[in-house]
């Protein structure tokens, strides 16, 4: 193979994304991928090109990989790298097999990992040598078959001493019988609740959601991602990665994510010419705090800025859009939902200030305790369905049937929709607070936070009172601490909620603590807070 060539802002090209992608295994989207586009730019990493042909190689050679390691359809494959060429090329490789990827954050702890080597019992664990060494321990304990692999292939194959020509086991019937019902990943959410849960989800849902995000927001070979978030999770696989492929664009992938990348980040958007974020609404409030004037800059030629995990507030929509052009699109889903369920419109004069857009190639309603669909405005469960929703949960029928037994994803979000079918988020029916007999759901507060000028983030808890039941408890960052006390954060609060859902305090802090994947970790807020 060739050397990867110097990276170039793609050429504009029209459109092209079947309607029929959802029926079709990966092995023959990437195939046709790779047909349509061969000598264009896919994966952008670190000062280098891949293009559709050379990905469709790699992909290739780490099926062979796999394949020689003796993984067979079925058999999950826990992927063990950082945000690296070689993690979305075993990924993939391991779809052309009909083998399940079980994509793991290399930054977590020996404990954790165990306990996902248990409950998933991969047949092989991939890695790398940034983080052999490490888990050395954990792997040698498990058991389990470990193949290692370098970050980036030489001049792109993997590992370097093998062919680079696709072997049979990525062409022959292992490929082409992975239907859409075919397990493509099994992704282990946070566990706010008790252990991490494995989410099922199958090519079909892959490419079902894929293909949505990427019609829905028009994606062509004239655009170019970042991907900032780990590849652990749902989001950079699907919005960032494989919605890209479908669409012909191209994603310029970042070893630095989160918060701690937040220094380069414009750096990496203008030098690759990005003209599509996506991202958290952690990484938007750090982006906002930092003012970048190169980032004035390269904003202004950004045409859509993509935000999942959790609700943007609309005063940081309204902020971000106001100094770098480009105001975020609330998208909402779970991992159950593969990723977006409802998804805001391209267009931001369209977007309705503290939605989440619209439920786009699949089904969603508000329902009542007792599963009766509620009218526009009340507030209820979000309930989904469609093909983007998970079959289940590994090695959990109980949980499955709980959430899924109906039809229907019971996702335990509390949300509304108006008559237009627009859907408002309101919290977790789990972080309720009751409060002197009041239902309380903290995101009331937050939102009130939200609209004080000075105020970035927040993020507010209930915890133990032997008086009320429970108390509120504010945590916020904010813009100028010089400008701004807590007690004035909590007569903006006074002066717009009624008394019950008056915080007791307001702790004003430097940052919120986030999980790996950007979002806000309450458990660590509730943990450091002494109760009454």
């Amino acid at each position: 193979m060739t050397a990867a060539a110097t990276p170039t802002a793609p050429a504009t090209a029209t459109r092209t994304v079947p309607a029929t992608a959802a029926a079709t295994p990966f092995a023959a989207r990437l195939a046709d991928a790779a047909a349509r586009h061969a000598a264009r730019p896919y994966l952008i990493f670190e000062g280098r090109a891949v293009t559709y042909a050379e990905t469709a190689r790699h992909v290739a050679a780490a099926a062979g990989l796999l394949a020689d390691q003796g993984v067979a359809p079925g058999d999950r494959i826990m992927v063990l790298l950082g945000n690296v060429p070689s993690c979305l090329y075993t990924i993939f490789g391991a779809w052309l097999l009909g083998a399940p990827a079980v994509p793991v954050n290399p930054e977590q702890t020996a404990r954790e990992i165990s306990y996902l080597l248990e409950h998933a019992a991969p047949r092989l664990v991939v890695t790398g040598a940034a983080h052999a060494d490490r888990h050395a321990a954990t792997l040698g304990a498990a058991g389990i078959a470990v193949a290692h692999v370098a970050d980036e292939p030489p001049a792109g194959g993997l590992p370097a001493d093998r062919s680079r020509t696709p072997p049979a086991a990525a062409t022959g019937p292992a490929t082409t019988a992975a239907g859409s019902a075919t397990a493509a990943l099994i992704i282990y959410t946070s566990g706010s609740s008790g252990r991490p849960k494995g989410v099922v989800l199958t090519q079909g849902n892959v490419l079902a959601n894929a293909a949505s995000v990427a019609q829905w927001y028009s994606f062509s070979p004239a655009d170019r991602l970042l991907t900032v978030l780990p590849l652990s999770f749902i989001n950079p696989i699907i919005i960032s990665s494989l919605a890209p492929l479908l669409a012909g664009a191209s994603t310029a992938l970042s070893r630095e994510f989160g918060p701690f990348g937040l220094a380069r980040f414009w750096q990496l958007v203008d030098e690759h010419d990005v003209n599509i974020l996506s991202a958290v609404p952690t990484i938007y409030g750090g982006l906002l705090r930092l003012d970048s004037p190169r980032g004035r800059e390269a904003g202004r030629k950004v045409r859509l800025a993509l935000c999942g995990g959790a609700a943007p507030a609309p005063g940081l929509v309204r902020a971000f859009g106001e100094r770098y052009g480009c105001p975020p699109a609330d998208n909402y889903g779970l991992t159950e939902t593969t990723c977006w369920a409802t998804m805001s419109p391209p267009d931001p004069a369209r977007r309705r200030p503290g939605s989440a857009g619209i439920a786009v190639d699949c089904e969603a309603r508000v329902i009542d305790d007792r599963g009766h669909p509620l009218p526009p405005g009340a507030r209820g469960e979000v309930v989904i369905r469609g093909a983007n929703v998970t079959p289940g949960y590994w090695r959990d029928p109980g949980l499955t049937a709980e959430r899924l037994g109906d039809g229907w994803l019971h996702t335990g979000d509390v949300g509304s929709m108006d008559s237009d079918g627009f859907v408002y988020i309101h919290g977790r029916r789990d972080d309720m607070v009751i409060r002197r007999g009041v239902n309380i759901y903290p995101r009331e507060v937050d939102d009130v936070l939200l609209e004080h000028p000075q105020v970035a983030e927040a993020r507010t808890i209930g915890v133990p009172s032997e008086l009320d039941g429970q108390e509120l408890v504010s945590y916020v960052t904010v813009q100028d601490a010089a400008a701004v006390s807590a007690q004035d954060l909590m007569n903006h609060c006074r002066s717009r909620l009624s008394h019950p859902r008056w915080p007791r305090e307001v702790r004003i802090v430097d940052r919120l603590p986030t999980t790996p994947s950007g979002k806000v970790a309450t458990r660590l807020l509730r943990e450091g807070l002494p109760h009454d």
